[in-house]
């Protein structure tokens, strides 16, 4: 497939593999999407983005396409569960049902991290899903309130696939860091399965390195999957 991991010891140059493959792929032509987790993946030419109150993501907004509602939704509860270290099935059906409403509601725009927690808040407000509801306010609450996922603008996947860019996350909380790298993923993979083949003229289209690969795993092998059986 079109998956590669390189595995080694702190000190093994991990990274000075990925920048070099990032830097001969940019050469080229390419595009490439960098994922930088600690702020040491800057590629010459490549544009940097810098992850904040000024420029953001948003984790919900995935478009349904092969999907379907039901597919976004278990992505992005997926992206969401990857941050919360146990979750009991009553927490993990009201998280379900909460994305079924955001997600299922017609909307002048994608739903947020926003009212996904104003949902939760209402919830906890019944009796029967107080509990349940202030546990996952409690586990989300870094997520729900770091700037990245506030902010008015946001990365532009289409911009991603045809021009590349190096995203920093560095700034980010580690939780935010981990959802917003499922987001980027879950967004460029679900936004080049949407375009076709993946391969055209015998070259892939996009390249997405990621020096963190273990904090994306489920993200990672879902669309894998994914975009084997497209």
């Amino acid at each position: 497939n079109a998956f590669v991991m390189a595995i080694g010891s702190s000190g093994s140059g991990k990274t000075e593999l990925l920048r070099v493959l990032g830097q001969e792929l940019g050469a080229q032509g390419l595009p490439v999407v960098c994922l930088d987790f600690h702020g040491d993946l800057a590629l010459p030419g490549l544009r940097r983005l810098q992850l904040g109150p000024q420029l953001g993501i948003n984790p919900l907004e995935l478009r349904p396409g092969a999907l379907g509602s039901a597919g976004q939704r278990a992505v992005v509860a997926q992206i969401l569960k990857s941050v919360v270290k146990s979750l009991g099935h009553i927490q993990d059906d009201l998280l379900a049902d909460s994305l079924d409403e955001l997600l299922d509601s017609p909307s002048a725009r994608p739903a947020t991290l926003a009212d996904l927690r104003r949902v939760l808040q209402r919830r906890e407000e019944q009796l029967s899903k107080r509990q349940a509801a202030a546990g996952l306010l409690a586990a989300l609450r870094t997520v729900f309130d770091d700037p990245a996922f506030r902010a008015a603008r946001h990365v532009s996947t289409a911009q991603l696939l045809a021009h590349g860019a190096s995203i920093d996350l560095c700034g980010l909380s580690a939780d935010a860091r981990t959802v917003a790298a499922g987001a980027v993923l879950a967004q460029v993979f679900e936004a080049l399965r949407a375009a076709g083949p993946l391969v055209v003229r015998g070259q892939l289209r996009c390249f997405v390195l990621l020096d963190e690969a273990a904090r994306a795993q489920a993200c990672i092998e879902r669309h894998a999957r994914q975009l084997e059986a497209a």
